[in-house]
């Protein structure tokens, strides 16, 4: 990928398009952000585990709503997450749960 740095062209290519460099300040009741689960696996080799972390940090920063920003970092995994029938099952099972408590989805004996 080389050094942005030393070309002003690709440098300004790549913040274009990183998350990180644009987000976009919130405007209270006009530019909410969504509810976020945002997901990061501490040996992931492919993107450090702080890049969605600094992401969160910054998101936190300029939000004005109330919306849940939930980072997890699973501390077992690289970037393809959980291996294993079970492991997946469960980082699955969570994302859903998250999804369905936002939508106001209950579930237990009381249906």
């Amino acid at each position: 990928w080389g050094n942005p740095a030393d070309d002003a062209e690709t440098y300004a290519r790549l913040k274009g398009y990183s998350p990180y460099d644009n987000v976009p300040p919130a405007v209270e009741g006009e530019d909410a952000f969504p509810w976020l689960y945002v997901t990061a696996g501490l040996h992931d080799a492919r993107g450090g585990f702080w890049e969605p972390a600094k992401w969160v940090a910054r998101l936190r920063e300029k939000k004005t709503d109330e919306h849940t920003l939930l980072l997890r970092t699973n501390m077992g995994v690289g970037h393809f997450g959980s291996s294993g029938r079970s492991g997946r099952l469960r980082e699955l099972a969570q994302s859903y749960a998250f999804a369905l408590d936002k939508l106001g989805v209950t579930v237990g004996a009381g249906r």
